[in-house]
């Protein structure tokens, strides 16, 4: 459940917006991945579904532009902002597909996720899938389930509890935990230690992640900013991504929201399951500030999900 963790105001967290959101260089931004251009069935599916999701970015930034209005705000009401019948989840839809099976993997509500391929991972006999998992709380039949469903090894990180859920045991052989938080750099606060994904990949000896799993009360915007910032111009090294986006800053735009939203696009990462968690709206905020994403890299060669 949502834990109100220190979090950093998005708006101090994303980068400078210009009045005008660009439409794009259509042949530059959306090159084929590498993916769509094996010519393989799995390739026509792959231009399918990129077809699809260039119409929703094409949508997404006509609608920007349309408006001269340069503060769209995340989550109007009748009452401030009449005539505005939208939520900032409406505009980042997971437009590309699956090309997959789409399966539920841990607890149905708080706690599970959706993965994308779940049986091309059970398949993989030739070398364990490397899951982490950042935000484990007191909760982990995700972490179980992968576990008893594939070969993967799981290292998974909260500086606010002392291990796993009692759904993996202690004596896991191939479970792993780190007391420690992820953010955007190496620090320590209040006797906590944070670590950037980078450090962290290297103090395991990972070059590549098949599956994060993230769930970081907002510090997801600087841990991936940074971690984008670090592999600009080289392959994202991350098959699948997981993740709950957390808005507890109202302050911030749509038009902000975008421009964070792209950089995981020029990477190839395309989302392909959305969940809106409305528990936050009954039990905390009043609004639907929290939303899980499915994202899947479609530049990866090393992905288990194009083998």
């Amino acid at each position: 459940m949502l834990e109100w963790l220190g979090w950093m105001s998005i708006g101090m967290i994303l980068p400078l917006i210009f009045f005008q959101y660009p439409l794009p260089d259509w042949t530059k931004v959306f090159q084929k991945t590498a993916i769509s251009q094996r010519g393989d069935d799995i390739a026509r599916r792959a231009n399918l579904s990129e077809e699809t999701w260039r119409d929703s970015v094409y949508r997404r930034r006509q609608w920007l532009n349309e408006s001269t209005d340069t503060v769209r705000v995340l989550f109007p009401t009748k009452e401030k902002n009449d005539g505005e019948p939208y939520i900032v989840w409406d505009f980042f839809p997971p437009a590309y597909n699956c090309p997959w099976d789409v399966q539920r993997v841990g607890h149905l509500g708080d706690g599970g996720k959706w993965i994308c391929g779940m049986s091309k991972y059970e398949s993989v006999k030739s070398r364990p899938l490397i899951i982490y998992s950042f935000g484990v709380a007191n909760e982990s039949s995700f972490e179980a389930e992968m576990l008893a469903r594939t070969n993967a090894e799981v290292f998974a990180f909260d500086f606010s509890t002392d291990g796993f859920g009692p759904e993996v045991g202690p004596t896991h052989d191939r479970a792993y935990f780190e007391k420690i938080g992820v953010r955007g750099e190496n620090s320590h606060e209040n006797g906590t230690a944070f670590q950037s994904l980078k450090r962290i990949m290297q103090r395991h000896h990972h070059t590549y992640i098949d599956i994060v799993k993230m769930d970081i009360e907002g510090d997801e915007f600087p841990t991936l900013s940074a971690f984008m910032d670090e592999y600009t111009g080289q392959n994202f090294p991350i098959g699948q991504l997981l993740i709950e986006i957390h808005f507890f800053d109202t302050n911030s735009t749509v038009r902000e929201f975008a421009e964070w939203w792209d950089r995981f696009e020029e990477f190839g990462m395309r989302a392909v399951w959305c969940e809106a968690n409305l528990i936050t709206v009954t039990w905390d905020t009043g609004y639907p500030c929290c939303a899980e994403y499915v994202w899947i890299n479609t530049n990866d060669t090393n992905s288990l999900l194009w083998a």
